[in-house]
């Protein structure tokens, strides 16, 4: 299991591998009362079957929403906390959120309000989750068509990040997120502009981004 540790300010640990290894040793999943599992209707087909042997012998309860930026909206987190409810979440449960920015967005501004907060873990599924939206905190939804207007600052108790996932994306996705850790590259590192350059054939073999996920990600850290 590779790692960054985090700053002295409030930041969550980011792993980085296998998520079934990374996920089981979780201290968090063993000590919840309940376990949530947020996924859109392409993480739930595509992701999650990936994430399920880390699940063996735990009872959980899966939320599915629709995919897309048009889901994120006080009115599909209304459709989240229903859920929540019925499925007894407490203040010591814990949220998967399973997915990309949005996912990792709503699900959450939805554990960070409801009851005044519960644990949550990310698990980021698109590049561009991986290096910019799970790392900083950052939650929230959109309102009155301003994107990310209503939110909260709300760390997960880890961002667990795998490679793997982006074997189910299509090329404009890997595409986009690959803008963005040139604009880290060129901001900060100038090792991580050199692999950016390779990335051409790591588009072909997705796994190849892990250590540049790594160092886009030291540089969120830092930067926030």
């Amino acid at each position: 299991m590779n790692s960054i540790a985090p700053p002295s300010w409030p930041w969550s640990p980011i792993l980085y591998g296998n998520v079934i290894e990374n996920v089981k040793e979780l201290d968090v999943l063993k000590q919840a009362d309940k376990l949530f599992i947020l996924m859109d209707d392409n993480t739930e087909k595509y992701c999650f079957p990936q994430l399920l042997p880390a699940l063996e012998n735990l009872d959980y309860k899966s939320i599915i929403i629709r995919p897309g930026e048009a889901e994120k909206q006080l009115e599909t987190c209304q459709e989240i906390w229903r859920e929540l409810i019925k499925g007894g979440c407490t203040r010591h449960s814990l949220l998967i959120n399973l997915g990309g920015g949005v996912i990792g967005d709503m699900g959450g501004f939805c554990a960070a309000v409801f009851k005044r907060g519960f644990s949550q873990i990310q698990i980021p599924t698109t590049l561009l989750s991986q290096v910019d939206a799970s790392v900083g905190n950052k939650t929230g939804i959109d309102f009155m068509h301003i994107k990310n207007i209503i939110g909260a600052f709300s760390p997960p108790e880890a961002i667990v990040i795998d490679p793997k996932f982006l074997q189910t994306l299509p090329r404009r996705q890997l595409v986009s997120g690959l803008a963005e850790l040139i604009k880290h590259a060129l901001i900060y590192d100038r090792d991580l502009w050199q692999r950016c350059l390779s990335f051409g054939k790591a588009l072909a073999s997705p796994t190849a981004f892990v250590k540049a996920d790594s160092g886009s990600c030291s540089y969120k850290m830092r930067s926030s």
